[in-house]
């Protein structure tokens, strides 16, 4: 029974094929039909110009780099989203950390620069105490 072909079975069967080659081909027509450029450009593209089909084809690429520029790159899935956070998150606390490091090298850079700062501010005053000094030592030799 199984392998008896009845010619109503036969006649569904051939139809089903017949649409799938049907379809098939219209999806093929479809793909063929995507063009860039103008109908006559196309035309003397095809007859051999070379300059225009440089042209043509530079405009083509660059219509195409447009359109990929234009539109931000999304990961296509859920996943590559998730490493790319993970990537971003562990470059923020990079990030920190190195801006915690310099912010404690600028204060101990800073307590560095007050203090030479107070030492020379001591230095010149034991300079001028100096000078002083010599000033009333030469004084008190003129006078002998």
């Amino acid at each position: 029974m199984g392998s008896e072909r009845s010619p109503e079975n036969y006649s569904r069967t051939k139809d089903f094929r017949e649409r799938i080659q049907d379809n098939s081909k219209d999806e093929q027509k479809k793909g063929g039909l995507i063009r860039y450029g103008s109908i006559t450009s196309v035309g003397s593209v095809d007859r051999g110009d070379p300059t225009k089909k440089r042209r043509v084809e530079r405009s083509r690429k660059m219509a195409e780099a447009k359109e990929r520029s234009s539109s931000p790159a999304i990961p296509s899935d859920m996943q590559s989203l998730l490493k790319r956070c993970d990537n971003l998150e562990k470059e923020v606390r990079s990030l920190k950390l190195n801006l915690a490091f310099m912010n404690r090298k600028d204060s101990e850079q800073t307590k560095q620069i007050e203090e030479l700062q107070k030492q020379n501010q001591e230095l010149a005053d034991e300079k001028e105490r100096l000078l002083e000094e010599i000033e009333r030592i030469l004084a008190e030799t003129g006078k002998m």
